[in-house]
């Protein structure tokens, strides 16, 4: 069974947030379960297959994060960093995860990254 970051934990993950989730989520290309262990609660979340299928390990949690946040009303400081992040990824994982994301994160990235 494989799995990701949710999108709120990825944008913890980069810096892009101070919030830390409450409660661990986990996408999975399994069975929905929940897991409680003291006052923390794991949850492994089923998505879709596309979303199992990014490669890069800057690239899929900027376009995770994106994915939850949208790509309207962004600070140029937080547009910056993530186009310092994803000046990092290896180019081929960003490729292949840019032909997987939404039209509208696609276009927001391939814009911040042309400028």
């Amino acid at each position: 069974m494989g799995s990701l970051f949710s999108l709120s934990q990825a944008l913890h993950k980069l810096g892009l947030t101070t919030q830390v989730p409450t409660k661990m989520t986990y996408l999975t290309d399994g069975e929905r379960r929940q897991i409680k262990m003291g006052n923390l609660y794991i949850e492994f979340k089923p998505t879709t297959p596309k979303k199992m299928a990014f490669e890069g390990e800057l690239s899929s949690l900027v376009i995770l994060g994106l994915i939850e946040i949208g790509t309207k009303n962004l600070s140029a400081e937080f547009e910056k960093r993530i186009k310092e992040i994803l000046q990092t990824e290896k180019s081929e994982a960003l490729t292949k995860d840019l032909a997987l994301a939404p039209a509208q994160v696609y276009d927001f990235i391939i814009h911040l990254l042309s400028d």
